[in-house]
C-alpha cells in the first residue's frame, strides 16, 4: 500500500511485492480535516515510476480550483424526497461522521411552472447565510454535485465552506451539505413529549419572538398590499386546482363544495384589510423571515450555560427559492408553526386520551408570542387568521398536489376551514362597527 499526506507529500513504502497495487488516497479539504478518497484510483506501475507519477498526481491536484475538483462517489444511507428539495444523507469519508446534503430535484418541474420556485444561485447563498445564522454549527458549506448512474450514490465534489459567486460556476448543480442532528430533536417528535404542553408553547413562543427580532427588515419592498392580493391570487389558482384533483372515489362533489368558498372569504379579507397591511409595511413589519416555519424544519437542541441543562430552538431549511414567500409580515411566518402545531397536537388527541387539544395549544403559543414580541395592535389577531387560513391553504394544496399525500391535505383543508370560519365572523364584526361608526361621523360633521 502507498499513501501520502498533504502536508507533505511523501511515499511511504509498505509493501515489498515488485507489482503491487497502488491505492492513492487523494486529500480533500474538509471541516479543516482532510477526506481521504479510499478505492479511487488503483494503478499498477513498476516501482521506479511510483514515486515521480504520485508526486505529479498530487501537485496537480493541489492547485486545481475548488470548482473543478473530481467528484468522490458517496453511498445513499437514506434519502428523503420532498416537494421542492431531495435530502440525501451519507457519511464524512474522512471520519465516517453523519452528514447530510440538500440539494433542488431536477426531474419535478410542477412546482416551476407554478410559479412556487425559482432556481438562483443569489437566493441558495442568501438562504445558506440565513441559515447559518439561526442553526449554529449545522450548515457546513455548499458543494457542487452531480447525480451518478448508480440511483443509490452521488458524485459530490470539494467542500467550499464561504461561499460566494465567484466560487460557483453556471450549469453546476449545488447542494448544502449539514450536520445530521439526531431525530428525535425535531419539533414534531417533541410534540409528542413534553413540548406538545402548556409550557413547551412559551417555550417555542419565547424563542421564535427572540428570532424574529433578530431579523432584518425587507429592502425589496415585499409586503406591500399589492404584492399580498397578488400572492393570494396565486395561492387561490392552485387551491382551486386541489380541489379539483382530489380522488372522486374518497371525495365527493358535496365534500369538496365546503372547502370552495374559504377562497371567497380571503378576496374579502384582503380587500378589507389592506389598510392594516399598507400600515406593517410602514412600521417595519415586513422582514426577511424564515418562510417555512413548520414542525419538521425546527428542532430542539440540548445546550450547557454555566453547567445548567438548557434547550434552544434552531431553524432549518428557510425558504430559498422565492422571495415573495420569506420577505413577509412576521405575523405571516408565525401563522405557519401556529397551523403545524395545530394540526399535528389535533392528529395526536384523537390517538391519546388526554392530551390537549391542538388548537387550544396553538392559541396558547399565539397570546405568548404576541406578549414576547410586544404586538400589541388591534390588528393583530385579525391579520393571524387572515394568514393561518392562507397557510392551511398552502399546506392543503402542498399535500394534495405535489406530495400525493391526499388524506394530510385533507386535514389541512379542515384546519382551514375552522380558520375561515373565524375569519369571517370577524370581518362580519369589523362590518358591523363600520356601519355603526358611518352615521357617526356624518352627524359630527354637520
Amino acid at each position: 500500500m502507498w499513501t501520502f499526506r498533504r502536508s507533505a507529500p511523501t511515499i511511504i513504502d509498505t509493501t515489498k511485492e515488485e507489482r503491487v497495487t497502488i491505492d492513492i488516497s487523494l486529500l480533500l479539504p474538509f471541516e479543516n480535516t482532510l477526506l481521504v478518497f479510499k478505492d479511487t484510483v488503483n494503478i499498477f506501475f513498476e516501482d521506479y515510476v511510483y514515486l515521480p507519477l504520485v508526486n505529479i498526481l498530487y501537485w496537480t491536484l493541489f492547485f486545481v480550483p475548488p470548482s473543478y475538483y473530481p467528484k468522490l462517489p458517496y453511498t445513499f444511507e437514506e434519502e428523503i424526497i420532498s416537494t421542492t428539495p431531495r435530502v440525501i444523507f451519507i457519511r464524512s469519508k474522512h471520519d465516517k461522521q453523519k452528514i447530510c446534503l440538500k440539494l433542488w430535484q431536477r426531474y419535478d418541474e410542477k412546482v416551476f411552472k407554478a410559479g412556487l420556485v425559482t432556481r438562483r444561485a443569489d437566493y441558495l447563498l442568501e438562504g445558506f447565510e440565513f441559515n447559518r445564522r439561526f442553526a449554529p454549527g449545522v450548515y457546513l458549506g455548499i458543494t457542487p454535485v452531480k447525480l451518478s448512474k448508480d440511483p443509490r450514490k452521488i458524485l459530490r465534489g470539494k467542500l467550499i465552506e464561504n461561499p460566494d459567486q465567484t466560487k460557483l460556476r453556471k450549469g453546476v448543480e449545488y447542494a448544502l451539505v449539514m450536520k445530521r442532528l439526531p431525530g428525535v430533536w425535531r419539533l414534531d417528535r417533541q410534540l409528542c413529549q413534553n413540548i406538545g404542553t402548556a409550557e413547551g408553547m412559551k417555550f417555542l413562543a419565547k424563542e421564535v419572538a427572540c428570532m424574529h427580532k433578530k431579523l432584518e427588515k425587507s429592502l425589496l419592498g415585499k409586503g406591500k398590499p399589492e404584492c399580498i392580493a397578488s400572492k393570494l391570487a396565486l395561492n387561490r389558482q392552485l387551491f382551486e386546482e386541489a380541489l379539483r384533483s382530489l380522488p372522486s372515489d374518497h371525495f365527493t362533489d358535496n365534500y369538496i363544495e365546503n372547502y370552495r368558498w374559504i377562497g371567497n372569504v380571503m378576496d374579502r379579507a384582503c380587500n378589507i384589510y389592506t389598510p392594516y397591511f399598507k400600515q406593517r409595511y410602514e412600521n417595519g413589519h415586513i422582514k426577511r423571515c424564515h418562510g417555512d416555519l413548520k414542525a419538521t424544519n425546527l428542532w430542539i437542541r440540548p445546550k450547557k450555560r454555566n453547567g445548567e441543562e438548557l434547550q434552544e430552538l434552531i431553524a432549518l431549511d428557510c425558504v430559498d427559492f422565492n422571495p415573495d414567500f420569506c420577505h413577509i409580515d412576521t405575523l405571516s411566518d408565525v401563522a405557519m408553526l401556529a397551523i403545524d402545531i395545530e394540526t399535528l397536537l389535533t392528529d395526536l388527541s384523537d390517538k391519546s386520551p388526554g392530551m390537549r387539544f391542538g388548537q387550544k395549544l396553538a392559541e396558547h403559543f399565539l397570546y405568548t408570542y404576541l406578549e414576547k414580541a410586544k404586538e400589541r395592535s388591534e390588528a393583530a389577531w385579525s391579520l393571524l387568521e387572515y394568514y393561518m387560513t392562507e397557510k392551511s391553504m398552502v399546506c392543503a394544496y402542498v399535500s394534495i398536489l405535489y406530495d400525493n399525500l391526499p388524506e394530510q391535505g385533507k386535514r389541512y383543508l379542515d384546519v382551514a376551514r375552522n380558520h375561515a370560519q373565524k375569519l369571517e365572523n370577524t370581518l362580519k364584526q369589523a362590518e358591523k362597527r363600520s356601519k355603526v361608526t358611518r352615521p357617526l361621523a356624518a352627524s359630527h360633521s354637520r
